[in-house]
């Protein structure tokens, strides 16, 4: 249930690539403005649920093409034969894209996020691993007419426990001006490419307002090289804009 809880915390991230999926893209909010998830997440690993309910998810615009980060949730877990809640990790994050501006370019960013513990005692109930944990990832994107796709790839570090890689590639299809339909493959692997844990997931992006959007995914694990990863997640959320 950690390794699990520490997937779903700590690599979901931001803009319609990042919520609801788990690889990231190169954009970042307008100059100034805010971007606001706020979700219910579940992972599943084995017989036991990890849940992020809520997920506080701040993103700033500091600069055209700077975005800062702030994440914070409640966590349920159902280990240990009954349910068990406590402060999740602290994520802080920021995002620089070196590379685009239109649409159409190429992009290119780095999102450096780090994530230490806010309470001991989630830690000794296992809803958290101990530590801190920093992700040092790059993100390239490019759009082709209403398709776009996205690619990341990163190093994870952990404080306590072994270092380890991480990949994503993801597409985002336009189906309407409002509605968009995303897919991913994500993984999570030891130094080396060694017990990759690999999670299929899709998912749809849905403006329903100028500010508001609801964002949802579900997904499973097709390869388990390792015995931590999740094989379920779930994310249901709204995104406000402004």
């Amino acid at each position: 249930m950690r390794t699990a809880g520490l997937i779903v915390l700590s690599l979901i991230a931001t803009a319609k690539a990042g919520p609801p999926l788990l690889t990231d893209d190169p954009d970042t909010p307008k100059l100034h403005e805010w971007e606001i998830n706020i979700a219910a997440i579940g992972a599943r690993q084995g017989s036991e649920w990890n849940l992020n309910t809520p997920l506080i998810d701040l993103n700033f615009g500091l600069f055209e093409n700077v975005q800062l980060k702030y994440e914070q949730p409640w966590l349920v877990g159902t280990g240990k034969g009954k349910p068990l809640g406590g402060v999740g990790d602290s994520l802080f994050g920021v995002k620089w894209r070196f590379i685009g501006n239109s649409e159409e370019d190429w992009k290119v960013s780095t999102y450096p996020q780090f994530s230490m513990n806010d309470s001991l005692r989630s830690t000794r109930r296992g809803l958290v691993p101990g530590g801190w944990q920093m992700i040092l990832p790059l993100e390239v994107q490019k759009k082709f007419g209403k398709t776009t796709l996205f690619e990341e790839v990163g190093y994870l570090i952990n404080e306590y426990g072994g270092n380890g890689l991480l990949w994503g590639s993801a597409f985002e299809q336009e189906i309407t001006e409002k509605f968009s339909l995303l897919g991913e493959l994500h993984a999570i692997s030891a130094t080396g490419f060694r017990n990759d844990n690999i999670v299929f997931n899709v998912g749809f992006h849905w403006k329903t307002t100028e500010h508001v959007a609801l964002i949802g995914s579900a997904g499973r694990a097709i390869h388990e090289g390792g015995q931590n990863g999740p094989q379920c997640l779930t994310y249901l959320g709204v995104q406000l804009t402004f």
